[in-house]
């Protein structure tokens, strides 16, 4: 059918400007809480800074509001997977999505997303050269279980600029999954 090239062509578009759309809503919700800085030239210094290391450090130690808030930006834009498709597999079925979630598990071992990737060599996710999966794969909840745990520890050290109608208002920004659209019968 010549529709599914435009319609590939439209989903593409759509992700793209709703990623876009995200990004600036939380952009301006960052420096409306005071946690990325409103002046474009300390806007960069702070867009320069590495996120992995502010991630890793976030979970035991005190970072300063921007440098947190640069760790939020940073788990907007690598928010994870998260299916919404309702199928029949069998549960004991894995596919190469679900095996490199688990491995990731196995490998967290108590530790934060950020921590792992701080401490491991290769960042990104990738196909192991046989094809067959991937050496770990995030998926939503990981980076969901790590901003829980970064706002826990940064709430301590910044109780009142980091108050639960704050936390609520960015989680929302940045984990927001809209529902399927139901499919036209007929």
């Amino acid at each position: 059918s010549l529709a599914v090239d435009r319609r590939n062509a439209r989903a593409m578009r759509r992700r793209r400007d709703r990623y876009l759309g995200r990004r600036d809503a939380l952009l301006r919700a960052l420096v409306d809480v005071g946690l990325m800085p409103s002046d474009k030239a300390e806007a960069k210094t702070v867009a320069a800074l590495d996120p992995y290391p502010l991630r890793a450090r976030g979970v035991t130690e005190t970072l300063s509001p921007y440098e947190f808030g640069r760790a939020l930006f940073h788990l907007n834009q690598r928010r994870g997977f998260k299916s919404n498709r309702k199928t029949d597999r069998d549960p004991n079925e894995e596919g190469k999505i679900a095996g490199g979630a688990k491995a990731l598990d196995a490998a967290l071992d108590g530790r934060t997303l950020g921590q792992f990737l701080n401490d491991n060599e290769i960042k990104r996710v990738r196909m192991r050269p046989e094809g067959d999966g991937y050496d770990f794969y995030p998926e939503r909840r990981h980076l969901e279980a790590e901003f829980e745990t970064l706002w826990a520890t940064q709430s301590a050290f910044h109780p009142a600029l980091l108050t639960e109608e704050v936390r609520a208002r960015l989680h929302r920004i940045i984990f927001f999954q809209r529902d399927l659209k139901p499919a036209k019968v007929g």
